[in-house]
């Protein structure tokens, strides 16, 4: 690769940026070249971030040689469409920065004879047919850009939006993205004010035995809300971004204490008690002393590990990671029940339910949707119920919004049900209404 150098000295520049003692460095150079050019105001330059999906797969199916051939082929062809004043920069793995000058349109037909150029020399260079998906975000000069880095930002939440599975695999930065960015960093900059202050609500959605009737647990969620201004923002929004940025671990301990606190005034109040279940992010299940320090919390409020359970979405490769198999089995030593939840929601391995300790698995309720009318898909459900009682599991479905439905499940023997059918999410303190005395 080349050094830095002038502009007028060369055709494209290069920053190779994975040698680790000029690492910084050398992002750093990329990052003022992008700063000059918005003090030039440039506004006809886009910036593009690429990404190669499912790059560990490359590496997996055609060995380590052939991903770094890739990424060889990826700055060959890189610098074929590239010229004057335009340069290139990989900052990790597999993500390039390309920085372009022209209108976006015929940039996009650049990058798009580069990204055919890049699939047909892998394929020669493996010598089989296979199919690469190179996705591109781009993000065009604006004169609202106070950085270099902002511009980086807008050019990876375009890529985030053109990896998605619908689309050409095309996305370019628009007054939408703006707008969903802006929501994004109004959350991130009050997220840690929220946790401090209390914001982040626990609510309650009971859980029944679907034989007895009888309340058999509760699921913890997740609310945000402010006493004055009310709603922060929804789930489906602010826990993705959580999960991105990692704050979701302090989420997820916040949300085992106050479970924690509640069974401990039920208690005081003399109530009988039932599980609560509570979520841990597949960001930081497998680190070490997760379960201790889940135990820690419970011995603080003096709550038994066996009124929690641990709920876990079946998006983890369970079986493929020997690290999370084993913080599965300190849980369940710690005395905590486990439950997979979401199932059906994802692709999950069958051998999954085999080698994980769980106790509980949560159908998702996709599951349930079309079985009323479906002699298939009532068989696929009583067919999947049985496998998984049969291998000892108990089985809940998750989303009963009928009678029928639960007449359906009664006939199937399902164990536990929740849904608006019986009871919405709560505020905990509600919940005490169902709750015997002891």
């Amino acid at each position: 690769m080349l050094a830095f150098m002038k502009e007028q000295k060369m055709t494209a520049q290069i920053y190779k940026t994975d040698c680790l003692p000029e690492k910084e460095q050398k992002k750093e150079l990329f990052i003022r070249h992008l700063g000059e050019i918005l003090k030039e105001k440039r506004t006809e330059a886009v910036l593009t971030a690429m990404d190669i999906h499912n790059f560990k797969l490359v590496n997996e199916i055609w060995g380590m040689r052939n991903g770094s051939r890739l990424l060889s082929i990826i700055v060959d062809q890189s610098l074929k469409v590239l010229g004057r004043g335009e340069s290139i920069s990989r900052f990790f793995k597999d993500r390039f920065y390309l920085l372009m000058l022209g209108p976006v349109n015929a940039i996009k037909e650049r990058l798009e004879s580069m990204r055919q150029q890049i699939e047909a020399e892998f394929v020669r260079c493996i010598g089989y047919p296979y199919s690469l998906v190179v996705s591109l975000g781009l993000c065009e000069y604006n004169e609202d850009m106070e950085s270099g880095d902002d511009w980086l930002i807008r050019a990876n939440y375009a890529l985030e939006s053109a990896e998605r599975p619908v689309g050409d695999g095309f996305a370019v930065y628009d007054n939408a993205m703006r707008k969903n960015l802006q929501e994004v960093r109004k959350i991130e900059k009050r997220m840690q004010f929220g946790i401090e202050n209390n914001e982040f609500r626990i609510y309650l959605q009971p859980q029944f035995e679907l034989a007895t009737g009888r309340l058999s647990g509760a699921e913890a969620l997740v609310r945000w809300i402010n006493p004055e201004a009310g709603p922060i923002s929804c789930p489906d929004q602010f826990i993705p971004l959580f999960e991105k940025n990692g704050f979701i671990r302090k989420l997820d301990f916040y949300m085992m204490e106050q479970a924690c606190r509640v069974l401990s005034v039920w208690k005081k109040q003399a109530l009988e008690p039932v599980p609560i279940a509570v979520n841990i992010s597949r960001r930081h299940i497998g680190e070490p002393g997760l379960a201790d320090r889940l135990l820690e919390i419970c011995k603080v409020n003096s709550v038994p590990p066996e009124y929690i359970e641990i709920e876990l979405t079946e998006t983890f490769e369970l079986s493929e990671n020997e690290t999370l198999m084993k913080a599965l089995s300190a849980l369940k030593k710690a005395g905590f029940s486990l439950a997979l939840d979401d199932f059906g929601k994802e692709n999950t391995s069958i051998s999954l339910l085999r080698e994980a300790c769980f106790d509980v698995i949560k159908f998702d309720r996709s599951f349930l949707a079309g079985c009323i009318e479906d002699e298939r898909a009532r068989n696929l459900l009583d067919s999947m119920l049985k496998m998984v009682k049969n291998l000892g599991i108990k089985t809940h479905v998750e989303g009963i919004e009928c009678r029928e439905e639960e007449a359906l499940l009664k006939k199937y023997q399902c164990d536990r049900v929740q849904g608006f059918y019986y009871a919405k999410p709560m505020p905990a303190d509600m919940l005490t209404n169902y709750l015997p005395k002891t």
